[in-house]
């Protein structure tokens, strides 16, 4: 879940070296290990080469970590969601506090702050696009739903709250001259939700926008075939540098939404959306062939009748929705 704090992506490292000896990345006592690996001196592979390790979240969060491990494995690494940010980041600054010869006798209070505190100093975040670049990029939910809540309480003021960010997005939207703006039924922000809904003209409109606005910069801040993110080994390597999208993916939807440059150098808005128990086979075969059909085609091309696709799918009614603004 997102924090006015996020730490570390609000995940914990363990480290296991020598065999059975667990090393915190960060030191936290907030929750405790109980270490029940023995040591083997079998090759390190199969069940030989990785713990296991179950996490009870309760009053006080317990990792247990177990299993058999070769003594000639490596360093293990396991990263996992284990303590609260505002946990760990105590016990990262008390850290490194105490290792550059600093001593405090101080502890951690949650409360909300008054008039008296005094700022010691302020951290400026990497720039805006950049960041996005990141969680398009990544896919990642937890920036994602963070900079959603970060936009409400920019537009309504803080605390942020779901319902301050819907209103912000859907203004946003609006004063931009998004069509469709009222389509977009936002939830927390992420990829995670069984309740957003988007129609395809809103999709398209809105990416048409940020296209004519922000140009290049916004496609590199998309994932680009060939290059990277998501779509990096999706398409065939000719496509390289002609696709750019945002993909979205969970049980029964799979989702592509950005811009392809035909081979005549036509660029193209493109949203496909499928919801079905065969999206992630079927559903993304025919996103696949469609996008590539379309990077290989020319203007004069653009009919139903003159590509292609050879498939058991029909491909007709995805194309009577495949919007070409540009």
């Amino acid at each position: 879940m997102p924090s006015a704090l996020m730490f570390n992506e609000n995940t914990t490292t363990l480290k296991i070296v020598r065999g059975n000896e667990i090393v915190q990345n960060i030191k936290d006592d907030s929750y405790d290990i109980t270490n029940e690996i023995t040591v083997s001196d079998e090759p390190c592979r199969g069940r030989y080469s990785w713990p296991s390790v179950r996490i009870q979240y309760g009053e006080r969060t317990k990792v247990i970590i177990g299993g058999t491990l070769s003594s000639s494995c490596p360093p293990i690494s396991l990263t996992h969601i284990i303590a609260k940010a505002h946990l760990s980041f105590y016990g990262s600054l008390k850290q490194q506090l105490n290792d550059n010869g600093v001593s405090f006798d101080g502890n951690l209070k949650v409360k909300k702050t008054t008039n008296y505190v005094r700022e010691i100093a302020t951290i400026y975040s990497k720039p805006i696009f950049q960041i996005i670049g990141e969680t398009n990029k990544k896919s990642n939910n937890l920036y994602a739903r963070q900079i959603f809540l970060t936009t409400g309480a920019n537009k309504y003021g803080t605390p942020s709250t779901l319902e301050k960010s819907r209103n912000a997005l859907i203004s946003i939207f609006e004063k931009n001259g998004i069509r469709y703006a009222k389509s977009f039924k936002l939830d927390n922000g992420s990829g995670l939700s069984r309740t957003a809904k988007v129609t395809t003209e809103g999709f398209e409109s809105m990416l048409d926008h940020a296209y004519d606005k922000y140009q290049q910069k916004w496609l590199n801040a998309l994932s680009i075939a060939g290059v990277d993110g998501t779509i990096k080994r999706r398409f065939p390597s000719s496509l390289g540098r002609r696709v750019w999208m945002k993909t979205g993916t969970v049980n029964g939807v799979k989702n592509i939404a950005g811009y392809v440059k035909s081979s005549d150098g036509t660029l193209y808005t493109v949203v496909i959306i499928v919801n079905d128990r065969l999206a992630s086979s079927r559903g993304a075969a025919l996103e696949n062939k469609i996008i590539i059909w379309l990077a290989n085609s020319t203007t004069s091309q653009y009919s139903i009748e003159n590509t292609n696709i050879k498939d058991d799918i029909d491909i007709k009614d995805a194309f009577d929705a495949l919007h070409t603004t540009r």
